[in-house]
Formats: structure tokens, sequence, C-alpha cells
């Protein structure tokens, strides 16, 4: 194998817009996890907790 330095762009190695994509992707992924757990968290609070099964 002979190590070689390449444009990584030029030679498909990594392409621009997949980046730009799959980090937009995976920021909606993020943004809506966050947004569920907050909604969870927002609904458990205004529940009313029966001590008696805390036993």
């Amino acid at each position: 194998t002979v190590e070689e330095y390449v444009h990584m762009v030029k030679d498909g190695i990594i392409d621009p817009v997949k980046v730009i994509q799959t980090t937009l992707q995976n920021a909606a992924r993020t943004s809506t996890l966050m947004m569920a757990r907050s909604i969870m968290l927002n609904e458990l609070g205004n529940v009313e907790v029966d001590d008696s099964l805390l036993v």
C-alpha cells in the first residue's frame, strides 16, 4: 500500500453537500428529542403523586 495525500473533496472522499445534509438531520433529531423531553418533564411536573404508591 502506498500512502498518498489527495484532495479529499476532488477525489470524492468528502462530499460537502452530504456533510451539511447530515449535520442538519442530526440537529433536527436532537432538537426533536429535546422538545419531547421538555414536554414529558413538564407533563410529569403537573402530575399529582399518590404518596401511598411510594412505599
